[in-house]
């Protein structure tokens, strides 16, 4: 009803990386709606009646079965999502609170380039 994913783990203190709460979009949280409503157990996301806890092995599977070669991780989702944003002009601390980074400098190194502007100012210095 928040609108909000919580990544978090509060029960793992062993874990440094950082986890976001987020917020989704409308088209996120209706699916996940449609979803809740066909579930066939409490869990939102699930599998033959039992919850999914990780989508590395279906992934890892498609790719055993895939005969095109397309090759797709958990991590590229994330990745994805960043750069749209980044191409969409959201400020690059937004994005790092997004993703749970706790230092910007990770963000900008993987995510700047994707700016539509990165770098434009100084390709325009070049003119004769």
């Amino acid at each position: 009803e928040r609108r909000e994913l919580d990544w978090r783990n509060l029960d793992d203190s062993k874990r440094r990386k950082g986890r976001a709460v987020v917020p989704i979009n409308d088209n996120l949280y209706d699916a996940l709606i449609e979803a809740q409503e066909l579930a066939e157990t409490d869990h939102v996301i699930e599998w033959a009646g039992r919850p999914v806890k990780n989508i590395r092995k279906p992934l890892e599977r498609m790719k055993s079965e895939d005969e095109a070669g397309i090759y797709v991780t958990a991590h590229m989702f994330r990745h994805s999502a960043a750069v749209w944003m980044a191409q969409d002009n959201i400020p690059i601390q937004k994005i790092a609170e997004y993703l749970g980074h706790s230092d910007i400098s990770v963000t900008y190194k993987h995510y700047a380039r994707y700016y539509p502007d990165h770098l434009r100012d100084a390709a325009d210095v070049l003119t004769w």
